[in-house]
């Protein structure tokens, strides 16, 4: 008697010591018992009933969502007693054999360790004889990518015209390493993560059958560590029965795995949000005492701002996920910072994932990607500059994206006559864009707006960028200035007509205009009244919401 007998426990096999593990015990044995993978059960369920049944299908997806489950339910679908049919009783003597992997007539292969030709030809020799009790003979292969070139070459032929009475099932975690060969010969179905909701409602059915007081919080972090896994879910809550017992908390999850608490997570994700490095430097020193990964705590932080960033634009494809705490901060934390700062933020926190697990001193690391993150919300970018006024012309305080407008200012009335509120609001306009234009490193060069009075040279309005100045377009900076503010940015470059630049060869004057003389301040030679029914002054009038109050003629006023 081994060690294992004498404790009374027995991993394979049967009699009154028989253990079963949960991930095996509480296995899926129907259709209707497969949790999360509703797109593939409905399309299944269907080609049974209406009689199309492929020669073969591809199951693909990530370990432990319930790829060679399917497969088994699939075969017990077409061989189980009246089969073909999707509604059989999987206590049939077939069914659970099928389940169990005794049945002759369905063959279940690892592809890792029978990759070779030999073992592909040993297949295409016994698909030639027929079922001995089902009314087919299935073969599933798991982890079909492993096979090698020359197998799969060796199968492409059965595989494409099999017997009748031959199925084939393949299952992979790596659908790209399959041969486009291959592919093209099956039916595809991509299963999913499955959401954590679901997740924890099943743990729940499982601790209700096996007599275990599990906390919610408990059940939760379990599903957060799964990452989308039924297996590994339940083999973790296995894990934690037989160091808990009957009675689970979140802290013995949190204990048992070196997870960080989800409050946690979200402090430190909201200090990034702020801007606060500090504040997210001291709760990861209190974490890494705690003995917990900090490249776990990276990635829960990385998953915190995902979903933060969806939350922003689209609350409702999260409904199946959220838990109520992470609903709570997600509403507390969406306006602290606009959506293509948190994508920065994301992508970046992305590209330090792999140093961290990599790295011999994880904490360091993650202290310089959090110190980086932490940068985004102080930038000020040319979008900040636009978000300086509302569309009232207000002076709105320059943040991350979210925050509420400052007080109002004085509205700024270009080319209005100069006022004491006009210059405050040009002052801070002037920051603004000195701090932008610094960052697109076109200062200095032909664009140089002024901001005295009466010549503010730039303007917002429904998020388009207008910009006053004489002399000709340039290019290069229009460039900078859209890949600083987004292609979303329309920006117009508007001539001054008094100091605009002489053609350089001779163009027809149009009617009722003189045609243009040297360069230089030219005098107004039309009437007053074709000046205010000008298209291009009252277009320049309604932009800029300005008032038309003195016309001068430049010739008599020299």
């Amino acid at each position: 008697m081994d060690l294992l007998e004498a404790s009374g426990v027995v991993v394979d096999g049967g009699g009154p010591g028989h253990y079963q593990v949960l991930a095996r015990k509480y296995r899926p044995r129907t259709f209707a018992e497969l949790v999360g993978q509703d797109h593939v059960v409905r399309t299944l369920r269907n080609a049974i009933a209406q009689g199309r049944i492929a020669h073969a299908y591809l199951f693909v997806g990530p370990r432990g969502i319930g790829k060679t489950s399917t497969a088994r339910i699939m075969a017990m679908a077409l061989n189980g007693p009246g089969g073909p049919k999707a509604d059989y009783d999987p206590d049939d003597p077939v069914c659970v054999e099928i389940a169990e992997g005794r049945c002759l007539d369905v063959r279940e292969i690892d592809g890792a360790s029978n990759n070779g030709v030999e073992q592909v030809r040993e297949l295409r020799e016994d698909v030639r004889y027929m079922p001995q009790r089902c009314r087919f003979k299935i073969y599933i292969i798991d982890e079909v990518h492993m096979l090698t070139p020359a197998a799969f070459n060796a199968l492409l032929k059965t595989l494409e015209e099999p017997p009748d009475h031959v199925k084939f099932i393949f299952a992979t975690t790596e659908v790209q390493k399959v041969l486009p060969t291959i592919l093209s010969r099956c039916q595809r179905f991509d299963l999913r993560r499955i959401p954590n909701g679901l997740i924890v409602r099943q743990l729940e059915l499982i601790a209700g059958k096996e007599g275990v007081d599990a906390e919610r919080g408990a059940l939760e972090a379990l599903a957060r560590f799964a990452d989308g896994g039924m297996r590994d879910a339940q083999s973790s809550f296995d894990q934690l029965i037989a160091f808990c017992g009957k009675r689970i908390t979140e802290e013995d999850v949190l204990l048992v795995f070196g997870l960080p608490p989800q409050r946690v997570i979200a402090s430190i994700a909201g200090c990034m949000l702020r801007g606060d490095a500090a504040e997210a430097w001291g709760q990861v020193s209190d974490l890494e005492a705690q003995g917990k990964d900090l490249a776990r705590v990276l990635a829960d932080c990385l998953s915190h701002l995902r979903s933060l960033l969806i939350y922003q634009k689209a609350p409702a494809v999260l409904d199946r996920e959220l838990a109520p705490e992470q609903r709570e901060a997600f509403e507390a934390q969406k306006a602290l910072l606009a959506p293509p700062k948190l994508l920065r933020m994301v992508e970046m926190l992305s590209e330090a994932e792999p140093r961290v697990r990599a790295a011999l001193s994880p904490k360091i690391q993650l202290e310089v990607a959090l110190a980086s993150a932490c940068e985004v919300p102080l930038e000020v970018e040319l979008g900040d500059v636009i978000a300086l006024l509302d569309p009232e012309g207000r002076s709105v305080t320059p943040r991350g994206g979210g925050g509420a407008p400052a007080e109002p200012a004085p509205r700024v009335d270009a080319p209005e006559a100069p006022g004491p509120g006009g210059a405050a609001a040009a002052s801070g306009l002037e920051a603004a864009w000195a701090e932008a234009v610094k960052e697109a490193k076109v200062w200095g060069r032909s664009l140089r707006p002024e901001f005295g009075a009466g010549s503010v040279r730039i303007h917002a309005e429904g998020g388009s960028l207008a910009i006053l100045r004489a002399g000709k377009q340039d290019k290069a900076v229009e460039q900078r200035l859209r890949d600083l503010a987004g292609a979303g940015i329309r920006i117009e470059w508007i001539e001054s007509r008094a100091t605009a630049p002489a053609p350089e060869a001779p163009v027809e004057a149009a009617p009722g205009r003189p045609t243009p003389g040297p360069a230089g301040p030219q005098p107004l030679q039309i009437s007053e009244e074709e000046f205010k029914d000008d298209p291009e002054i009252q277009a320049a009038r309604e932009r800029f919401g300005a008032k038309l109050k003195e016309i001068r003629n430049r010739r008599k006023d020299a």
